[in-house]
């Protein structure tokens, strides 16, 4: 083999290197806009619901088992302005959605506004 044609073999290596490497990179952006936008969504989501809360992803409870899972909530975010509850159970194994209506709007963007790093 040449030198030319190692120097051609090389190259066409290191084109193959840099189209790889421009792929991922393009999938991982669109995969953070992605996450961006259903982020964006979420809150807009969020905002249309006035003075009600949403909390999603909680498994099936009873009554009184939900009563202590608002009591946790209420008691880590430092907030309790509830006027009722609304529990919708998840479709076949999906989980579930509690909405809290609260007293205002203001008392709403103070639960939106508290830390979300919170473990409940």
């Amino acid at each position: 083999m040449t030198s030319m044609e190692q120097s051609i073999k090389t190259q066409k290596e290191a084109i193959s290197k840099l189209e790889n490497k421009n792929y991922d990179l393009l999938n991982k952006n669109l995969e953070l806009r992605v996450c961006a936008v259903e982020q964006r969504l979420g809150s807009l989501e969020q905002e249309k619901m006035g003075d009600t809360l949403e909390v999603a992803g909680l498994p099936d409870t009873t009554p009184g088992q939900m009563k202590n899972v608002l009591d946790v909530i209420t008691g880590k975010l430092e907030v309790d302005n509830i006027k009722s509850t609304q529990w919708s159970k998840g479709p076949k194994e999906r989980l579930g959605v509690l909405l809290i209506k609260l007293n205002s709007r203001t008392v709403q963007q103070q639960w939106i506004a508290t830390p979300v790093k919170l473990s409940v």
